[in-house]
C-alpha cells in the first residue's frame, strides 16, 4: 500500500513539474519565448533578460475574412479570403539575469538584484500551434505600469496584428496571383 501511494504521488510530482509554472497554454509561452528571446538580442543589451510574471493573458481563436478586388485582362475579380487562427496577447514583466546574453540559460541564471524590471505587451497572431506568428507586435518600457498613452498605442498596434491575413489563393484564383502581367 505505501509503495502504491508513493508512486501515485511521484507519478503527481512528474505530472505538475511538466506543466508550465506561469500557467500558459502552448501558444502563450510561444509568445513569450519569442519576445524574451528578440529583447535579449536587441542592441545594448549586456545581460540576458527572462520572464517575472504574467500580469494578463488572452488568447482568442476566430476566423479572419478579408475582401479583395482585383483586375484581370479588363474584368474585375472580387473574391474572399478566409484564414483561421488564434490572437494571442500578453502583459508581463521581464528583469534581467546574472548571465550574459551569449550562451544564456534560463534554468542556470538569477535575476540581478538592482534590475530594472521591463513591462512588455505582446499581440500575436498565429494560424495554428504549429506556425510561425502571421503577425506580431511587442513592446516593453523599463516602468512598471506604462502611460496611458503608451497603452492606446500598443492596442492600436495590436488591432493592426489583428487585421493582417494571410492569402491562400486555392482553385480558380490561384492563377490569378502568378499570371504575368502584359
Amino acid at each position: 500500500m505505501k509503495k502504491l501511494l508513493l508512486a501515485l504521488w511521484l507519478t503527481t510530482l512528474a505530472i505538475t513539474a511538466k506543466s508550465d509554472p506561469l500557467g500558459l497554454s502552448e501558444l502563450e509561452r510561444k509568445t513569450l519565448d519569442t519576445v524574451v528571446e528578440e529583447f535579449n538580442w536587441k542592441p545594448g543589451q549586456k545581460y540576458a533578460h527572462k520572464p517575472v510574471a504574467v500580469q494578463s493573458r488572452e488568447e482568442k481563436s476566430s476566423t479572419f475574412k478579408l475582401q479583395r478586388k482585383e483586375t484581370f485582362q479588363n474584368s474585375q475579380v472580387t473574391y474572399e479570403v478566409v484564414s483561421e487562427g488564434a490572437i494571442v496577447t500578453l502583459e508581463f514583466t521581464i528583469k534581467p539575469t546574472s548571465c550574459k546574453k551569449e550562451g544564456f540559460r534560463p534554468e542556470k541564471c538569477s535575476y540581478r538584484r538592482f534590475g530594472r524590471i521591463q513591462s512588455c505587451f505582446a499581440c500575436f497572431k498565429y494560424e495554428d500551434a504549429n506556425s510561425q506568428p502571421l503577425g506580431q507586435f511587442w513592446d516593453c518600457v523599463p516602468t512598471r505600469t506604462p502611460s496611458l498613452e503608451r497603452r492606446q498605442q500598443q492596442q492600436q498596434k495590436c488591432e493592426g496584428v489583428k487585421r493582417e491575413t494571410t492569402e491562400h489563393m486555392i482553385g480558380q484564383f490561384s492563377f490569378l496571383k502568378s499570371a504575368p502581367q502584359e
